[in-house]
């Protein structure tokens, strides 16, 4: 049930999210709780969050099969330190510093130049996803 409510979700963010000109980053659906991670040219602000809020509530709520039982919906930018945990997320942040804690205890910080369902490249640095133990972003 939980992958078919992520991809509720996901399907109806992107759309809201697109008309608005905004890029979905990410969803997130937890036991009472909706989490949408947009982003936009230049960043994304306050009135944007709560107008697509508005619309994914509006969305959600007349659907019958939205999600099952009470839940709150969360929509907020990714924050300059998110970290980027699905390929959907790294394939946005493409041209964004990042910051890459390998396993081994290694940092790589640069910008992140490519992301697949396998592996990302900062710099020049190609890495596997197996040698990652965490890549966020690093505007800072």
């Amino acid at each position: 049930m939980k992958k078919d409510a992520e991809t509720l979700v996901e399907t109806l963010a992107s759309q809201a999210a697109g008309e608005m000109g905004l890029i979905l980053v990410a969803v997130e659906v937890r036991p009472g709780i909706v989490r949408v991670f947009v982003d936009g040219e230049g960043g994304v602000t306050v009135r944007e969050c709560e107008a697509l809020s508005r619309k994914m509530n509006e969305a959600l709520d007349s659907r019958e099969d939205s999600l099952p039982g009470p839940y709150v919906l969360e929509v907020s930018s990714p924050g300059l330190d998110r970290v980027l945990a699905s390929t959907r997320e790294r394939r946005w942040a493409i041209g964004k510093r990042v910051r890459a804690s390998l396993r081994d205890g290694h940092v790589v910080e640069g910008r992140l130049t490519a992301a697949g369902p396998d592996l990302v490249v900062v710099d020049d640095h190609e890495i596997g996803l197996d040698a990652l133990a965490k890549l966020s972003l690093n505007e800072v």
